[in-house]
């Protein structure tokens, strides 16, 4: 008989209804009772979408206490886990503020259904979700083109502090406007090589111009990739 590959994911032997039902359950009491949290926080990695749902929706109930679970859960490489995670973390509202920091982050980054939560969750958190570089970041996102450029030229002045706004400027290298394209590959260079990865990856650009910019931005940067 042929082992089963080490690491490999198993299928759930409960079927949906029944773990739904079991979340059901085990839901009210989440806020008061850890293991039941924790229970909930393997629903929201649950390959299947309605087990996900319903561990989102009974974890944004719980308050606090669930919010490391949801952040934890808005970092995984699953995106449907993590696009989850920002809809709860969204549903929660004020009580989630402690999640601002990684909601921004996924605001700032390359995929577009996960950002796009994370840009609603955070206009449900309150005044924190409204603050620091969020306004830029939804600038750069979805402003029009001046919008964009003058956002990409705000983030060149904050080097480090920028790391949050890497992903969306090194896609911004596609950017049909040549305008805010410029604007956003003058701020790469002054990040610095910390953004190196992320201008790597657009010399696989199927637009040659961006593919040109990249090289251009990591000659000037002086990252290692040469």
């Amino acid at each position: 008989m042929a082992k089963e590959p080490r690491g490999a994911r198993k299928a759930p032997v409960e079927s949906v209804a029944e773990r739904v039902k079991e979340i059901d359950h085990i839901g009210p009491k989440a806020a008061k009772d850890r293991a039941a949290l924790a229970n909930l926080g393997r629903g929201l990695h649950d390959p299947r979408k309605p087990v996900r749902d319903q561990a989102g929706y009974w974890l944004s109930k719980a308050g606090a206490e669930a919010v490391p679970i949801l952040v934890s859960a808005l970092e995984d490489t699953n995106t449907e886990t993590s696009v989850t995670a920002a809809y709860a973390l969204g549903i929660m509202g004020e009580a989630a503020a402690p999640a601002v920091p990684a909601l921004t982050r996924r605001l700032g980054g390359n995929i577009d259904t996960l950002a796009n939560m994370s840009d609603w969750a955070l206009s449900q958190v309150g005044p924190r979700g409204k603050g620091g570089f969020v306004p830029l970041l939804r600038d750069l996102r979805y402003g029009n083109a001046f919008e964009r450029a003058g956002a990409a030229r705000q983030f060149s002045l904050y080097g480090d502090a920028s790391a949050v706004a890497i992903p969306c400027l090194a896609r911004m290298l596609e950017d049909p406007d040549p305008m805010a394209a410029q604007a956003a590959a003058d701020a790469l260079v002054r990040i610095g090589p910390r953004a190196s990865l992320a201008v790597q990856a657009m010399l696989t650009s199927p637009q040659p111009t961006a593919r040109l910019r990249a090289v251009l931005v990591l000659s000037q940067m002086q990252a290692s990739y040469f």
